[in-house]
């Protein structure tokens, strides 16, 4: 497993500045909930853009989920055919988890999953 943290630029949300944080990390297998980001007390993680590729032998679909466990789903299903990739970007944020809540997603097969996020109170 390969796995990049790091801190980008500062983007402006309700007048404050929060850091922008991203994560590149390369998940093996079929796992119902991997841990993308930590929870952080009193914090939502807001998504503003991602990228996923499929290196799985087959078609694959992932799934963002907040909380631990299952987890609850929080974007839609995205599917990708063999060597399939997609992105997605907003400014304004794509999904969130509640405060408190970890990042995760749901994969059905080897996916690598590129985030920008920032916590936001």
């Amino acid at each position: 497993m390969h796995k990049a943290k790091g801190i980008g630029s500062a983007l402006m949300y309700d007048g404050a500045y929060a850091q922008e944080q991203y994560l590149s990390i390369n998940l093996p297998g079929a796992v119902t909930n991997d841990l993308l980001v930590s929870a952080v007390s009193g914090y939502k993680i807001r998504v503003i853009s991602y990228s996923i590729s499929n290196q799985a032998v087959g078609a694959i679909s992932t799934i963002f989920r907040r909380g631990s466990g299952g987890g609850t789903t929080i974007s839609s299903t995205i599917t990708l055919p063999i060597n399939g990739n997609i992105s997605e970007k907003d400014k304004n944020g794509l999904f969130e988890t509640t405060a408190g809540s970890q990042l995760g997603v749901q994969h059905s097969g080897d996916v690598g999953v590129r985030i920008t996020y920032i916590l936001v109170n």
